[in-house]
């Protein structure tokens, strides 16, 4: 898989925080039908952007550039210099791609 550089934003969570930009929603299926509207799944995964200071390696294993899948319901958007980026508690990870 070929690595692309992240342009991480100058962003520091707090407490226990993970900030994520979500992944775009597939709006093709792999049989080539369009969803539109509401027939688009919500996005459940994302790349981590920024880990808070209560956030150990040795804890989580979590790090920048991960790719990571969390709770569908989970999180509050927010946007940061015309980004939008999704801040989940680390309750909200399931787990992470290898």
């Amino acid at each position: 898989m070929e690595q692309t550089k992240i342009d991480y934003p100058n962003i520091e969570c707090m407490s226990e925080r993970i900030l994520i930009k979500v992944d775009a929603p597939e709006e093709v299926l792999e049989s080539g039908i369009i969803l539109t509207g509401n027939a688009v799944d919500k996005p459940i995964s994302g790349i981590v952007y920024a880990i808070g200071p209560h956030n150990t390696p040795r804890e989580h294993n979590i790090k920048l550039g991960d790719r990571v899948f969390y709770n569908q319901h989970a999180g509050i958007k927010m946007s940061y210099k015309k980004v939008e980026y999704l801040m989940l508690g680390l309750k909200d990870i399931f787990f992470k791609e290898v």
